[in-house]
């Protein structure tokens, strides 16, 4: 296949809002591609459209141009600084992405994420910390997948499920060169698969952790 390098021409702009200890970001951004890379159904030398290896018949697929493409989306976070003690962040973003290969109609670009964010809230004291943070991903149903690239077979026949875990985390530095950390992940034992991963995220499990640290 004679494939061309992908250009990028691309947009960006920050809305951000600042008043003392809160900081407020809005991006949003777009970005044009020319001979974008895709997977698409392709041909061997003699025609065929499929390969035998092993009893196993194989779809032949390839990289190939298309002809634009498009990246489009927005993120936003929330930093604020509550009190001394209390700290909370939260972020969001959201994307889309489209490829055209020439007269043919638009399809998903693949790689593309659906909607996910993260946050925590922390309180912190001279001697322990103690963290509750959050992490998600929102639907991504099998139409939107760009293709094989996206491993539609590792999903479900309706996408990849939504899906979202919560975590706590606490420090404790009451020595004065250690400290010991205890987290208990995935509070509620969700069952969750990442977007486009064939491996199942781990289940509710605790992590401890002792650090020896000299300061400078």
């Amino acid at each position: 296949v004679d494939l061309k390098s992908e250009k990028v021409w691309n947009t960006e702009l920050t809305l951000a809002y600042k008043t003392g200890p809160l900081n407020i970001a809005l991006t949003g951004f777009y970005t044009r591609l020319s001979d974008a890379i895709v997977r698409s159904d392709f041909t061997l030398p003699d025609g065929s459209d499929t390969y035998i290896i092993l009893q196993d018949t194989l779809s032949v697929t390839a990289n190939t141009n298309a002809s634009k493409g498009a990246i489009k989306g927005i993120s936003a976070n929330v930093n604020w600084q509550i009190n001394p003690q209390f700290h909370l962040f939260s972020s969001f973003s959201l994307l889309s992405g489209t490829s055209e290969i020439e007269g043919e109609s638009q399809q998903p670009l693949g790689h593309i994420p659906p909607a996910y964010g993260a946050g925590y809230i922390s309180y912190e004291q001279k001697f322990y910390d103690i963290k509750l943070s959050y992490r998600f991903n929102a639907w991504k149903h099998i139409e939107d997948f760009g293709g094989s690239v996206d491993n539609p077979e590792l999903a479900t026949i309706d996408g990849s499920p939504a899906w979202y875990v919560v975590n706590l985390e606490t420090q404790w530095r009451s020595f004065k060169y250690w400290s010991l950390n205890l987290s208990l992940n995935n509070i509620f034992d969700r069952l969750y698969r990442p977007f486009s991963s064939g491996i199942n995220g781990a289940g509710r499990h605790v992590v401890i952790s002792l650090k020896y640290e000299i300061n400078q």
